[in-house]
């Protein structure tokens, strides 16, 4: 559906691909970075006026957006009492065993009109410009897989790539790495039972 939406104090109007409580996914050409706001206008006939959040991720094909704020009518926003709630509600529906958190770092570019960097990953062989990938704003160092959630959650070696993109869209040479990642969580115990003695 058609959405419009305002990052920076500039309208702009494309497509959600998928929302749900949480968030949104938007197939946007724009060049955003991760951690900008957004206000969102619904076309819709639902109750909620207006949405704000925040750029969670960002891909080719657009950008994901965490929900922040909703105000349900003119008369008020929702407290952060109410927002906590459905933060907890939204670690409850995932319904994902604990994995152990990777923090990828990287010295900045040395250059003065860089707009974003890109952050690339291969499964299968040298990571290269074809590779999967995401933006992920002016920040040197991101927590897998938290802060790029199209990360894939598997285990194993993991051929890693970051590039520097400046305000004109040109793009650095690639700084490779690669690591042993492991994302996948163990199956959980089964038949629990509690006996008397």
């Amino acid at each position: 559906m058609a959405v419009d939406y305002v990052i920076e104090d500039r309208v702009y109007r494309d497509f959600i691909r998928n929302i749900s409580d949480g968030g949104a996914f938007i197939d946007t050409r724009g060049a955003f970075f991760v951690g900008q706001e957004v206000s969102l206008a619904l076309p819709f006939p639902v109750s909620l006026k207006r949405i704000t959040g925040k750029v969670a991720w960002v891909g080719p094909q657009g950008i994901g957006v965490n929900f922040l704020v909703i105000a349900p009518d003119d008369t008020g926003v929702r407290t952060e009492t109410d927002h906590e709630k459905v933060k907890e509600n939204r670690r409850e529906l995932r319904k994902m065993g604990k994995i152990r958190k990777k923090k990828v770092r990287w010295e900045p570019s040395g250059s003065d009109d860089v707009a974003k960097y890109r952050l690339y990953w291969s499964k299968y062989g040298e990571v290269t410009y074809d590779s999967e990938s995401a933006e992920i704003g002016i920040v040197t160092e991101v927590v897998l897989p938290d802060d790029v959630p199209t990360f894939p959650l598997i285990a194993g070696d993991v051929h890693l790539g970051i590039s520097a993109i400046n305000e004109a869209g040109n793009e650095s040479d690639m700084t490779k790495l690669t690591a042993y990642l492991n994302f996948v969580v163990p199956e959980p115990p089964q038949n629990l039972e509690v006996e008397d003695l």
